[in-house]
């Protein structure tokens, strides 16, 4: 059985990175970051925090490549 994804609102998505809710509305459109649309219009938008978990890792590694 599979199971679903975890998933959290915009707002606190932004939170967790530190940036703003359209800066994580435009990692959406990008690609950067990965979101479950909801509701009947599809307006309302989930991120998965996988994705999040993801681009965190990815860019702790960048750095480290850059400090080195």
């Amino acid at each position: 059985m599979n199971q679903a994804p975890e998933l959290v609102g915009v707002a606190e998505a932004a939170a967790a990175l530190g940036v703003r809710q359209p800066v994580v509305r435009a990692w959406v459109r990008e690609g950067r970051l990965r979101a479950v649309r909801i509701g009947r219009t599809g307006r309302c938008m989930r991120i998965v925090t996988r994705s999040i978990r993801e681009l965190l890792d990815g860019n702790a590694a960048c750095r480290e490549v850059r400090a080195s």
